[in-house]
């Protein structure tokens, strides 16, 4: 939860909602049969930031901060991807009406992209 949400700016807010929701539907998912929590999150962030920031998506901090590169996360994005495209069951049903809320900023409307690329 950030402490001083009331200074950050509104894509930055969209991103964390995003982030937000994503990780609500990670969860849902096989992803945790495989793989770390901590990559998942790193995976969660990265397909955050590149549906609402295009490019830049995985930068040195992110990687710093992480402790994972962007080809540690590859073939999680690519599986993650891929269960975000099946159609929604009626779990994931509900937390996109979760998200789908002004004071979420209806994050669950955001176009997912479906290939996340490196951009360095």
């Amino acid at each position: 939860v950030f402490l001083f949400h009331e200074y950050i700016d509104d894509r930055n807010m969209k991103c964390f909602w995003f982030s937000q929701y994503l990780a609500e539907l990670a969860l849902l998912s096989n992803l945790y049969l495989k793989y770390h929590p901590s990559l998942i999150a790193a995976t969660v962030v990265v397909f955050s930031r590149y549906c609402i920031y295009g490019s830049n998506a995985f930068s040195s901090d992110l990687e710093s901060v992480s402790g994972y590169t962007f080809y540690d996360l590859e073939e999680c994005i690519l599986l993650f991807s891929s269960f975000l495209s099946e159609d929604l069951n009626s779990d994931l049903k509900i937390i996109a009406k979760r998200y789908n809320k002004a004071e979420r900023l209806n994050v669950s409307r955001c176009v997912i992209i479906q290939k996340v690329a490196n951009d360095d």
